[in-house]
């Protein structure tokens, strides 16, 4: 199969995301899962004739207008094709095909004549936010959103019910804000940016966490640590340190791993912090309204994907060996958040 071919059916759209083609005029989707273009979306593929329909985004205006080629492609060998065309430097066999280029207007003004009567029985799409009788309110639910990437997910949200819709848009902005995660620990980015990024998505903490302070309120403001309300009212203390920071060091003399220097501030501060909210437990319950008892602290660090067993075990001893703390690495804060995600895409 071509590199920028998507099987529909099997691939996911959720994952599909509208990219320049370099000359701003003519766009693609882009497939995130494997980092490429697509522009042939595989309709059905039988052992001698594939079926494929060209996607082309026309952006005009700002806005992107699909143009469709359908064409069959021949996979027999030794069989004359009734013609080639040469695409990405290959020819490629063409046992039919139907450009719509010239008359896509039309062809869209059929389908959503088509789409508009209720007793035609249209195959239902597994991708679609509502039916079409729900229209005119996803228009309306469209509009309260502000941005054409928030509409894009809405669309491409993978539920069927009206009912469902709010949680369907949740999951797929959630998906997209892992993407966002993902991205930010590759760029090792800054403390304050991961810090923006946990309190628009507390999610990632599964249902531990409902609502996030700032640490000003205790004296301690910080620009990686934040105050989170625990599902039980009380609250806890998060501190953040960026991906690259060191975990574990080698102690060759005991042949075993201890905190690094950067662990060690880290659990430091936590102490302090912790020390300053029990401190101030009295004006944050009466100003704040912030219960405190017994706070806890999770520390989110540096990456773990490539510990050996013996590692994971050291950092597992270390954490079961802290009292009122945990240490977290990004990668893990990635597991728990995709694993939230998978739950609620199998309902």
């Amino acid at each position: 199969m071509n590199l920028s071919e998507f099987v529909v059916g099997k691939d996911d759209f959720s994952l599909l995301e509208i990219r320049d083609s370099g000359n701003h005029i003519f766009h693609y989707f882009f497939y995130t899962k494997v980092s490429r273009l697509i522009k042939q979306f595989v309709l059905e593929q039988k052992p001698k004739v594939t079926t494929l329909c060209e996607v082309t985004l026309i952006k005009k205006g700002g806005k992107f207008t699909p143009r469709l080629r359908i064409w069959k492609r021949d996979e027999s060998e030794g069989k004359a094709a009734t013609s080639r065309i040469k695409d990405d430097g290959e020819y490629k066999s063409i046992k039919a095909g139907v450009s719509l280029d010239d008359c896509h207007e039309a062809f869209w003004a059929l389908i959503n004549f088509l789409l508009s009567f209720n007793d035609l029985d249209i195959p239902p799409s597994t991708f679609a936010v509502v039916q079409t009788a729900d229209r005119s309110f996803v228009q309306r639910v469209l509009r309260t959103f502000n941005t054409s990437e928030v509409q894009e997910l809405l669309i491409s949200a993978k539920k069927d019910d009206v009912n469902n819709l709010y949680a369907a848009v949740k999951q797929a902005k959630n998906k997209q804000a892992l993407r966002e995660l993902s991205s930010l620990i590759e760029r090792n980015a800054t403390e304050l940016r991961f810090q923006e990024w946990f309190q628009e998505n507390t999610w990632a903490f599964g249902i531990e966490y409902l609502k996030i302070y700032d640490t000003s309120r205790i004296g301690i403001h910080s620009d990686s640590d934040f105050i989170a309300q625990s599902l039980d009212g009380y609250h806890d203390l998060i501190e953040l340190k960026r991906p690259s920071t060191e975990l574990l060091k080698f102690d060759t003399s005991h042949d075993d791993f201890y905190p690094s220097v950067d662990l060690s501030r880290a659990i430091g501060q936590g102490v302090d912090y912790l020390y300053a909210m029990e401190r101030s437990r009295n004006e944050l319950e009466e100003v704040d309204q912030i219960t405190v008892l017994k706070p806890r602290i999770k520390i989110i660090a540096g990456m773990t994907t490539s510990y050996s067993t013996e590692q994971k075990r050291a950092l597992r001893l270390i954490n079961n060996g802290l009292h009122g703390m945990e240490i977290i690495s990004y990668d893990q804060v990635v597991a728990r958040a995709q694993k939230l995600i998978d739950i609620f895409s199998t309902r």
